[in-house]
């Protein structure tokens, strides 16, 4: 997408697809993002780079599904699927919802969980009160939860506090487990990271001396950026024997490497060798913004995708851009 919206900052870019891509959970497929004059352009060009590189969103597969469903039988689509266990129904939009149902339609097991005060995916046109339809039908067994075993009792009357403010009314509220144990809690503020840092370390070697083991010990950063400079802080303390022998590690949730995604694109190439996706991702390999400078350039030499891959010869592309297996792979 960096490719067409060179100009535009990531994050605005990201917010603008989501807005996007959330439209065909609630609008016909041609109504989507008509609001004014930059949605209108800003979706003819999204629609014109997914039809070049013949690609879809995934928000567009389930309407498309949906779609296709109302046309043909069931058992001319999917086979049936006898038990299906959906969590977080809450957050599922209508259009997602309906296609649980269409999935469900033959099976012997429809499981459902859910709660319409925790919906946090208004963004993508979440449905909340789809739970409580659900469980309002006639042909549905219901039970409810009441207890959280997840938070302190402050923590449930603060939520209980907000659900109240949303709506009076409400009866429904949540239960603290009877003998659930309050945890400590201590709040600090510092003029400098440094100070911070220091705080937390001191309070982490303190949990050790408790005997409190490493792997109980967990802290929790907005930012990746801060985690590692933390880590990075903490492990340098090991020299004055602050923290003896512990090592410090940032988490992170890791996504496929540099080599595995190459080989999930030459499997996928293997398949299709003429898919544009494909081999335009593959030719993005290795760099942040997947050579979109050069790959622009090339589309203003030879045209779209599709000429590029005809018409385009080796010296066209950086050394860079053009990804290698190691020998031994």
């Amino acid at each position: 997408m960096k490719l067409i919206f060179p100009l535009i900052d990531k994050r605005k870019l990201k917010k603008k697809l989501n807005e996007f891509s959330a439209g065909w959970a609630t609008k016909p497929h041609e109504t989507v993002f008509e609001r004014n004059q930059e949605d209108q352009k800003f979706k003819n060009a999204v629609v014109n780079w997914l039809s070049e590189y013949e690609a879809a969103m995934m928000e567009e597969i389930i309407y498309f599904a949906v779609d296709l469903a109302k046309k043909l039988p069931s058992s001319q689509l999917i086979d049936k699927v006898e038990y299906i266990l959906v969590d977080e129904y809450q957050d599922f939009n209508k259009l997602e919802q309906e296609f649980i149902n269409i999935l469900a339609k033959d099976s012997k097991l429809l499981l459902v969980v859910g709660d319409p005060n925790q919906s946090i995916y208004s963004f993508k046109f979440a449905y909340p009160s789809g739970i409580l339809d659900f469980a309002n039908r006639n042909d549905v067994e219901k039970y409810s939860l009441p207890f959280s075993g997840r938070s302190p009792k402050k923590v449930i009357n603060v939520a209980n506090q907000l659900l109240l403010q949303n709506n009076p009314s409400q009866t429904n509220l949540i239960k603290s487990l009877p003998n659930k144990e309050e945890g400590k809690r201590k709040f600090k503020s510092f003029e400098n990271q440094q100070e911070e840092f220091y705080f937390v370390l001191s309070s982490i070697i303190q949990c050790l001396k408790k005997d409190i083991e490493p792997k109980n010990i967990i802290i929790l950063v907005p930012r990746k950026k801060l985690g590692m400079e933390f880590v990075k802080f903490a492990n340098e303390k090991k020299e004055g024997s602050m923290n003896g022998d512990v090592d410090f590690a940032f988490i992170q949730k890791v996504g496929f490497s540099d080599i595995e995604k190459e080989k999930i694109l030459l499997f996928s190439l293997l398949i299709n060798s003429e898919s544009p996706l494909h081999i335009r991702s593959y030719l993005g390999l290795g760099d942040n913004d997947h050579f979109y400078r050069e790959i622009l350039k090339l589309k203003q030499k030879y045209g779209g995708i599709q000429e590029i891959i005809k018409r385009a010869n080796p010296e066209d592309f950086p050394k860079e851009a053009v990804p290698q297996l190691p020998n031994n792979q």
